[in-house]
């Protein structure tokens, strides 16, 4: 049918004869509705009749809260990453309760689907091919949809190593909310062959080995998980300059302590209540150092873990993590970073 409509000109309004044609589409879907100049064929209004609606649902997985010898707890994921049909313009990511609120562009069933990534953290599987696990689905939007990740979809290496990256990632922007270093997708290797007993931050992302004779999965610690991105935090807080070894390894194995509330290190890792070393101990300088990075970063470890002791975890972690920003590169300038940082009244001493 012809419809008259206001046409808003440079010389004022005025009304134009217009026809009105309301056609479908299946790719994008849509009922439109258009109005067409009928002297030019201008397009003069064109809109979708169809009323979208979001897919919406949640993400959670079974993870092991410390050791491969913890039973695991359902446990929801955050800032995973929600994909519809081809997922490369739809997709959404969770929130800190592991929901999720998409538009969907058709009210019909639409294909979905998730994997263990998302803005900060991708999981890549050595052992099967550097392959990220993944989960397929068929969502109605209106209709939640839940998605588990468990022994039926993923490996516990796999959702372990995933879910305590993003608690690292948390960790650091809640108590740095304007420090971006690691706001990437991190890659997170699992089940690397090869070698044994170790786990490694290679300057871009995390990397954990599969269980050998002597020792358990490391993608199953979680405070392993925590070492290794502190190793990401400190590289990236620096560059392009660095810390000593020292200090790299013993910022990380504080990290790792304050984040579990526990000294000590790599629990579990040559099995049930075993650990690799603890940061509360008394070793100092220089009595202690023998020139190995491990043993030396427990002395700064042990000094921050001191200190903790004394004035509180949240004023420490502050202290341990902004006077990183002074760049020291030894023991006793990072020293003086810590009391300038904390200083309030113009004199560190």
């Amino acid at each position: 049918r012809s419809v008259l409509v206001p046409l808003h000109t440079a010389h004022g309004t005025e009304l134009r004869l217009a026809d009105e044609i309301v056609f479908r589409t299946e790719d994008p879907a849509g009922l439109w509705h258009c109005l067409v100049d009928v002297q030019t064929g201008r397009i003069l209004k064109r809109e979708n009749q169809h009323r979208h609606v979001d897919v919406v649902g949640n993400i959670s997985a079974q993870v092991q809260p410390s050791t491969p010898f913890d039973a695991a707890q359902l446990m929801p994921l955050q800032d995973t990453r929600l994909n519809i049909g081809s997922g490369l313009t739809e997709f959404g990511n969770t929130d800190a309760n592991g929901d999720f609120s998409v538009p969907s562009a058709s009210p019909d069933s639409v294909n979905v689907f998730v994997r263990l990534a998302g803005p900060f953290a991708r999981v890549y599987n050595d052992e099967l091919g550097r392959v990220t696990p993944r989960i397929d689905a068929k969502a109605l939007p209106g209709s939640p949809i839940n998605f588990i990740w468990d022994d039926s979809n993923s490996r516990a290496s796999e959702r372990d190593a995933y879910a305590h990256t993003l608690i690292s990632h948390d960790f650091i922007k809640t108590l740095d909310p304007t420090f971006t270093g690691v706001d990437y997708i991190m890659p997170v290797a699992v089940d690397i062959g090869g070698r044994e007993c170790n786990a490694w931050w290679d300057g871009w992302g995390i990397n954990f080995l599969l269980p050998g004779q002597q020792c358990v999965n490391t993608a199953q610690i979680a405070d392993v998980v925590y070492h290794e991105y502190g190793h990401g935090i400190t590289d990236w807080q620096y560059r392009p300059f660095a810390p000593s070894g020292a200090m790299h390894e013993g910022f990380s194995d504080y990290l790792a302590a304050t984040m579990r509330n526990d000294p000590k290190i790599g629990n579990g890792f040559f099995g049930p209540g075993t650990s690799l070393r603890t940061v509360d101990n008394n070793m100092r300088v220089p009595d202690d150092v023998i020139g190995q990075v491990h043993h030396d970063g427990l002395i700064i470890a042990a000094a921050l873990w001191d200190l903790r002791q004394l004035i509180g975890a949240a004023r420490t972690d502050s202290l341990f993590h902004f006077a990183r920003y002074g760049l020291a590169n030894n023991f006793d300038d990072y020293l003086l970073d810590v009391l300038v940082t904390d200083d309030d009244n113009g004199n560190i001493y």
